[in-house]
């Protein structure tokens, strides 16, 4: 997985997140707690997407809509500013890089308005991109955040 999650990532291979994310709406779909009103990936700075060209979260979130016909909203949030990346970072440290780094646009505030979410990443290894990410679409209104990835780092 590690191999396959760095390929999708740094090596330009996109599509894999759209394979994985399938095998994910596999597992979903008749698993999911809630019943989902959209699914929204992660989002990535916009410098990040021009520097990589994508963003492998919405192509991940891609797949699971294919399987599942929920709708991706990959607009619904956004990353107001850069955070570095959390590789080398620990627990405390990933909590403090994230924190406050997401914004729900004005214009989408409407769509979250007791809304069951989806959220879709590639890797969880502490939570805190999740935490943060979902933080912002609960106070932007959605009712349910249902965090899944395609891989749990340990």
């Amino acid at each position: 997985m590690q191999a396959l999650v760095h390929r999708m990532k740094y090596q330009g291979f996109h599509r894999i997140g759209y394979l994985l994310g399938k095998r994910v709406g596999d597992c979903v779909a008749g698993e999911c707690p809630v019943p989902i009103d959209f699914i929204v990936p992660v989002p990535l700075h916009r410098s990040k997407v021009r520097e990589r060209g994508y963003n492998q979260s919405v192509h991940i979130a891609r797949g699971v809509a294919a399987v599942t016909g929920w709708r991706s909203e990959p607009g619904c949030i956004e990353r107001k500013r850069y955070t570095p990346s959390q590789t080398h970072l620990n627990a405390v440290e990933r909590e403090a890089n994230v924190a406050g780094a997401f914004v729900v646009p004005s214009s989408r505030s409407s769509m979250l308005a007791g809304a069951s979410v989806l959220l879709v990443d590639d890797i969880v290894t502490t939570g805190a991109t999740m935490r943060a990410t979902a933080l912002a679409l609960r106070e932007a209104g959605a009712q349910r955040v249902v965090a899944c990835a395609i891989a749990l780092a340990r």
